[in-house]
């Protein structure tokens, strides 16, 4: 495995004088006069930009995108009066309303965003759903015995309801069974589970995570625990469940307050061209330059984690962060750009192609060289989106844990298997060095959960400190 190394660094002086040449052009080309720190610093027409510069979006109605107009004392495209969201002057308060934000960027405000259009995401409570996309992982074999005699715990194999304490033997549609447990909220349940959200007289019980699998916003079929999607356009909606912090989430997933108080994790890190393909509704950017979704925010905490890495020469470092700002009205995360001197110069997602010049197109910020494909760091609590999966990633001395695309296995924890494909969690322990040896089926266990007959042993941690357990025999 490539390490991933493959980064520009934010902290040599060949970059920094690159950004002060390329925001000295957008300035150049974009601005209409003079240094300014807020927006009644610059002439009519105009406003204070992510550069400290005056500068314009818009002469009429006609250069914005759908949904907004053009604010002409200003020189910058703003969401329609009326519509159901917040508007380029109000932010979102906890409770689900709005209250007046300082509309002037701070001194040290991201990006320029000439069009920021945030709507209040819906967010539905959802049927039961036992059918989940979860992530697998080769790892590198006790013989498969099947399910423990007498009554399973949470996460013991099963073939029927009385095969578990709990009387619950989960099936997913990939044939995995496995036993688990009636709950009240998701912190009851095992890292990677979600408490469900069930048809009326049903008992809610622990399921495998969905977050980042599409889903119908109108009906928030087929999520186990919430479905969030764009208000204005309908589209890009994705299943989630609820967070505290953006380290509560998938990698490339903020933190984002969706209304009523109610914060759950929110795709962050796709291309967008404007407001509407994204599922947050705010594409953050220049046209001709970066752009991308990004998530709102209260603070820094509730943004995309990054990684920590090795680069040559400069040893272990971590990436310059998102940082939680006013653009536009709005506290957005905003990404940490290599024109304001931060390492990102691409906007490509995590699974998408590196690109083919000399630094990773990636919004992460990281490629593995051997793939060129874009990877995330991860942890065992917050984990992949759907159709991932959280790997440890090996170079020499050095362990990441990183998200690589998986498909679905169907053996459950403590079962035969060959490669990671093969398991629910993605995850296949090898017991032997030698090629084709069977292994088995386990999982991070930072919770301190394992099936019957296994337990949580400590085996290290990640480079950015990240602890690292597995469930063993």
């Amino acid at each position: 495995m490539v390490p991933p190394r493959n980064v520009r660094s934010a902290w040599s002086a060949a970059l920094r004088l690159a950004a002060l040449v390329v925001t000295s052009a957008l300035a150049t080309t974009r601005c209409a006069s003079g240094a300014c720190d807020l927006n009644s610093d610059c002439a009519v027409g105009t406003y204070c930009g992510y550069d400290n510069q005056c500068r314009y979006d818009c002469f009429e109605d006609r250069d914005c995108n759908d949904g907004s107009f053009c604010n002409r004392d200003r020189g910058r495209c703003q969401a329609i009066a009326g519509d159901a969201g917040v508007t380029a002057d109000v932010a979102e308060k906890k409770d689900g309303g709005v209250t007046p934000v300082d509309a002037g960027p701070p001194r040290d405000a991201g990006v320029d965003v000439p069009v920021v259009t945030v709507d209040v995401p819906v967010v539905m409570d959802v049927p039961v759903v036992t059918d989940v996309g979860s992530p697998p992982v080769d790892l590198g074999g006790p013989v498969d015995t099947g399910p423990p005699p007498g009554r399973g715990a949470y996460l013991d194999r099963c073939t029927t309801g009385g095969d578990c304490a709990s009387g619950e033997c989960l099936s997913l549609s990939s044939g995995a069974r496995f036993c688990t447990r009636r709950c009240v909220a998701t912190s009851e349940c095992a890292d990677g589970f979600v408490c469900n959200s069930p048809p009326a007289g049903e008992a809610a019980r622990c399921v495998p995570d969905d977050t980042g699998t599409a889903c119908d916003a109108r009906t928030a079929v087929p999520c186990a625990r919430f479905c969030v999607g764009n208000p204005v356009g309908g589209v890009q909606a994705h299943c989630t469940r609820e967070c505290r912090t953006g380290a509560d989430c998938p990698a490339g997933y903020g933190c984002q307050d969706a209304g009523g108080g109610q914060r759950v994790c929110m795709s962050a890190e796709q291309p967008c061209s404007r407001a509407i393909d994204c599922t947050s509704n705010v594409c953050v950017g220049t046209p001709g330059g970066f752009q991308g979704c990004t998530s709102r925010c209260a603070s820094d905490s509730d943004c995309p984690r990054r990684m920590t890495i090795n680069v040559p020469g400069l040893g272990v470092v971590a990436l310059p962060p998102y940082r939680c700002q006013v653009v536009a009205g709005e506290r957005i995360c905003v990404p940490p750009l290599e024109i304001t001197g931060g390492d990102i110069s691409g906007s490509n997602e995590l699974g998408a192609s590196c690109g083919s010049g000399p630094s990773p197109l990636c919004r992460s910020g990281v490629c593995d060289s051997e793939t060129n494909v874009c990877v995330q760091g991860c942890t065992p609590t917050g984990g992949c989106p759907s159709g991932f999966a959280c790997r440890p990633w090996v170079d020499g001395t050095d362990i990441y844990l990183v998200c690589r695309r998986s498909v679905t296995g169907n053996v459950p924890i403590g079962g035969t298997c060959m490669i990671g494909a093969d398991c629910v969690s993605g995850l296949c322990q090898g017991t032997s060095p030698s090629p084709g040896s069977p292994g088995y089926c386990t999982r991070f266990c930072n919770d301190r959960l394992c099936p019957t007959g296994m337990r949580c042993n400590p085996l290290g941690s990640s480079l950015d400190g990240t602890m690292i357990s597995l469930c063993q025999p």
